[in-house]
């Protein structure tokens, strides 16, 4: 039986890790249904870190719609070998650094590039892929908060110049980053006009409720947006100067007709994985602008400073408790209970423990 130590990991309790140099991950060895494709092995040796690299274990990483596409093949086409692991968020802490690399042991990381492989214990990587965060962030917050959060303030800041009392829409408003979206407009004096995936009554009102506390100024399901009922209700309103597409589909359609002249629609995902169609009086009257955003381009395309930078205010905003997720946690074991999850509802980001 090997030897268990407790780590303290600096969020309040103790994890434990196998004094094994063996790591358990989820791989997959070809595309097709998450649910039927990984497994869960025990790896062999993860190697010692070369220059610049760094040894991280991995402490949590969520379950998002990125990482399922991926399994599924739907995602943006690579040329990485099969068997690959899966994942591409979390937060691990630093175990051993090789030389020249600008990290230290202890710090706590999370990625800044994509198909990292994160669902395992451990793993070795470039310095240069990951990124320090303060280890006041709480472990669940940390894991998820790399993508969703920096995508939904990217948004807020770089598509329009908004200004108090204006009104932002957006479509997929339960997910994380709609979440998110929610309450950084409400403490910049933003409203929002929030549309939710129709659910059976018990859910959809728990949704309702918890985005309404969050700042959210109107949440309504999609079949209501087609509504007469609708219209009345936001008569009085300004036409939205901002639309947030996560979902394509009849939601995004009827979003953009209701977006103010020379107003913009960002198209950031597609959740409902069906096409974007626009009737053409949105640009013959409307002149509406369409633009897109995937934040794993922007980290690309910026320096480290300003990643580090928008990590930094996500992380701040976390930390003074003005930013919240709504989290459901498995153990990598039940990671067919996590999947299935992660797959069923939209309003929890599913994460998974990594050392249990």
């Amino acid at each position: 039986m090997a030897l268990r130590r407790a780590i303290c990991t600096g969020w309040g309790r103790c994890s434990y890790s196998t004094a094994s140099s063996k790591s358990r991950a989820l791989v997959f060895e070809h595309h097709g249904r998450p649910s039927q494709t990984l497994r869960l092995v025990t790896e062999h040796s993860v190697g010692e870190p070369g220059k610049n690299e760094a040894l991280i274990r991995m402490v949590a990483a969520p379950v998002s719609e990125t990482d399922l596409d991926s399994v599924l093949g739907a995602g943006p086409q690579d040329r990485a070998a099969f068997p690959r692991v899966g994942g591409s968020e979390g937060v691990g802490v630093v175990e051993k650094v090789g030389s020249g690399c600008s990290l230290a042991v202890g710090d706590h990381v999370v990625p800044t590039v994509s198909g990292l492989g994160t669902w395992r214990n451990r793993l070795v990587v470039s310095g240069d892929s990951v990124i320090p965060v303060d280890k006041a962030v709480p472990v669940d917050y940390a894991a998820a908060m790399g993508s969703a959060p920096c995508t939904a303030l990217r948004l807020l800041n770089d598509f329009e110049n908004l200004q108090q009392g204006d009104v932002v829409i957006q479509t997929g408003a339960n997910s994380q980053v709609g979440q998110t979206v929610v309450q950084l407009a409400h403490m910049r004096g933003l409203k929002t006009i929030n549309i939710i995936r129709d659910r059976d009554a018990a859910e959809q009102a728990d949704t309702i409720e918890r985005m309404k506390y969050y700042g959210g100024y109107l949440v309504v399901p999609e079949s209501y947006v087609r509504t007469a009922e609708f219209r009345k209700m936001i008569a009085d309103l300004p036409a939205p100067k901002l639309a947030l597409n996560g979902t394509c589909g009849i939601a995004a359609t009827e979003m953009a007709r209701l977006v103010g002249r020379g107003g913009t629609m960002v198209t950031y995902g597609n959740s409902s994985r069906t096409h974007l169609q626009l009737p053409a009086r949105v640009f013959l009257h409307n002149d509406l602008r369409l633009r897109g955003f995937n934040l794993a381009q922007w980290v690309a395309e910026h320096s480290k400073e300003e990643v580090r930078d928008m990590v930094k205010e996500v992380s701040d905003l976390v930390v003074a408790e003005k930013v919240r997720f709504w989290i459901e946690t498995h153990r990598l074991t039940d990671w067919e209970e996590a999947l299935q999850a992660a797959d069923s509802q939209g309003n929890r980001k599913v994460v998974l423990h990594l050392d249990k």
